[in-house]
């Protein structure tokens, strides 16, 4: 049994980076705590990284025979076995794109299924309440008073909360994501 031991060893090397990148990000843009933003960077970054490697081994066997080599001989010896009619750049750049996206989307909605179960967790400890939406706030909140005007501030600070996050998450992949392919074209040029 022949095991990918440099991939599996890039495969590590590359989420310490991109955790280290995306919590730093996570910090600086969300506001939370240091030990939060490494714990929610490496859940997001070790979920996507195993839910792409499922992708990748249920999608495998439905390539052609040319392409499963390529793969394969790219993946165990960092080469492309090239024939007259293959054109692997093309390739890896609808794989980078397609992967980019699909690991973005994967991350956000984790983080959203994160907040929701650690829900009083988040309130409490991460997110820091700006100023008050009205005056009236505190004292309708402390007699349980709801306005409909209130109920509407608190969706959209929500909205916009999720929306924060999103840019945040973003901001952290795009600029891990960089990181790593510049350590990609160091680690060909320098082999």
């Amino acid at each position: 049994m022949l095991i990918p031991l440099r991939a599996i060893l890039f495969q590590a090397f590359f989420l310490l980076i991109v955790i280290a990148i995306e919590a730093s990000i996570l910090y600086w843009r969300l506001k939370i705590g240091r030990k939060k933003s490494v714990e929610y960077s490496a859940a997001m970054n070790l979920f996507a990284a195993i839910f792409g490697w499922v992708v990748f081994f249920l999608f495998v066997p439905l390539l052609s025979r040319d392409l499963k080599a390529q793969i394969i001989s790219y993946i165990f010896f960092n080469k492309f076995f090239y024939p007259s009619d293959f054109q692997p750049v093309l390739w890896l750049v609808v794989a980078a794109v397609i992967s980019f996206f699909v690991s973005l989307f994967v991350k956000i909605r984790l983080l959203e299924i994160l907040r929701y179960l650690l829900k009083p967790e988040l309130v409490r400890d991460d997110f820091q309440p700006g100023t008050p939406l009205s005056l009236a706030e505190p004292i309708l909140s402390m007699t349980g008073i709801k306005s409909k005007t209130l109920k509407q501030k608190s969706k959209s600070q929500k909205i916009l909360l999720g929306r924060r996050q999103a840019i945040a998450i973003l901001w952290g992949h795009a600029t891990s994501h960089t990181t790593i392919l510049l350590l990609l074209f160091l680690r060909n040029i320098l082999s």
